[in-house]
């Protein structure tokens, strides 16, 4: 998420009648992945044993954030001229991979937690255990709600690619249209609905009549193709590419420091199992989970300063040293390909009291799939009075995916 915009944004979304100061805002075939990830690995031991990946995990961020808060208050006292004993405590909202550094600091440092408000959870537990164990069950029911009718021709047309891919001129060069880019654009186009529905109806009918064009513009297609511009009048252009962009290196790193404990035991079979139990749960999401998971192999750094559990409070809900000031808000779309709705429930379990709200939607993240009043009232109920709602308390969305595009106000998309 674009950070200025993106705190912005959130601001409105749980301020109520205050105006919260954000301090950041950061929003979001097995063997051959086997071998290159296990390339990539090779290529960064090459940094040595005291390069930044031995310090890169989670766990050091959670550290940075308390010395953030501390030197806050420092600050805040030092212009106020006024001394306290009280100490200074984090307010936090986080959404996916934050709800994962939310859940981390809450558990290394309950006593230092004021509210934490943590929406689409990743489910802790699992992702220290490279995340073979995920099961991404709402990603088969979420798609058959948003193809409606014609599932069956895009599972026809995913299987005409597996068994005979297609070739498409494009850009001025002849590109190969494999499954998975049909595939991986779907999964992408699962996380905001309400912008994405209609491009993605778009671009399926379309592939089904076998014009794959759109679909190679789609972000699936530009991340599964090798391209480059006028490649036919450049003699001698050499690959990689000089605007070649890695900007998903560092969470690649991150999940590796934070989950890839046992590198020797991730090998051709382990990759098999993990490619198979994915693909028994979503076609549509089959690869792409696969090489999340799949990175872990070869992978040679063990941080010096790792937190792999215990996750949650499940001590006294007031203890002046060690317990959070609030219950900890749980927030999840009824249908999430990415971090499904069971992930909030399971999560809920390990933190004393904590409540789980529920939007009646798809996609991923309730505050980036819709506005909805009943969430924002939760929200801005919570952090100015600590009061959570009913477990499993319902609401609706504002605004709902349809054809043709409704702007949704004040929804902004990322």
């Amino acid at each position: 998420m674009e950070t200025i915009q993106g705190g912005q944004y959130l601001q409105g979304t749980i301020g109520g009648d205050k105006d919260y100061e954000i301090l950041a805002s950061i929003l979001e075939g097995s063997n051959d992945s086997l071998r290159a990830n296990g390339f990539l690995s090779v290529l960064c031991a090459g940094a040595g044993s005291d390069s930044m990946f031995a310090h890169i995990s989670t766990a050091p961020v959670a550290r940075d954030m308390l010395e953030i808060v501390d030197r806050i208050d420092e600050q805040k006292r030092k212009s106020c001229d006024k001394k306290s004993s009280d100490v200074s405590k984090l307010q936090y909202l986080g959404v996916s991979y934050g709800t994962l550094l939310g859940n981390t600091f809450a558990s290394m440092f309950p006593g230092r937690v004021s509210r934490m408000l943590l929406d689409s959870l990743i489910d802790a537990d699992d992702y220290i255990q490279d995340g073979t164990s995920i099961t991404p069950v709402d990603a088969e029911t979420y798609s058959d709600k948003s193809a409606g009718g014609i599932r069956k021709k895009i599972d026809n047309l995913i299987q005409n690619l597996e068994q005979n891919p297609a070739v498409e001129v494009h850009n001025r060069r002849i590109q190969l249209v494999i499954s998975h880019i049909a595939k991986d654009a779907i999964r992408q186009m699962m996380y905001q609905p309400i912008v994405q529905y209609g491009l993605a109806l778009k671009v399926l009918a379309l592939a089904v009549a076998s014009s794959y064009s759109v679909l190679l513009d789609t972000a699936a297609g530009n991340a599964n193709t090798v391209s480059q511009t006028d490649m036919c009048v450049q003699a001698g252009a050499s690959l990689p590419l000089s605007e070649f962009s890695a900007a998903n290196e560092a969470g690649i790193a991150v999940f590796y420091g934070d989950s890839c404990q046992n590198p020797e035991l991730h090998n051709a079979t382990w990759a098999e199992n993990t490619a198979k139990h994915f693909s028994e749960q979503s076609v549509i999401t089959e690869e792409s989970w696969s090489h999340v998971a799949l990175s872990c192999s070869g992978w040679k750094f063990n941080p010096k300063y790792p937190y792999r559990g215990p996750f949650g409070y499940l001590g006294p809900k007031k203890d002046e040293k060690n317990a959070p000031d609030a219950l900890v808000l749980f927030l999840s779309n009824h249908y999430d390909h990415a971090t499904p709705l069971f992930n909030a429930y399971r999560m809920s379990q390990q933190h004393s009291g904590s409540t789980v709200a529920i939007q009646e939607a798809a996609g991923h993240c309730t505050l980036l799939t819709s506005t909805s009043k009943c969430i924002k009232d939760i929200g801005s109920r919570y952090f100015a009075t600590d009061v959570v709602p009913a477990n499993k308390t319902i609401c609706q969305p504002d605004c709902q995916p349809g054809i043709p595009y409704k702007e949704c106000p004040g929804f902004v998309a990322f």
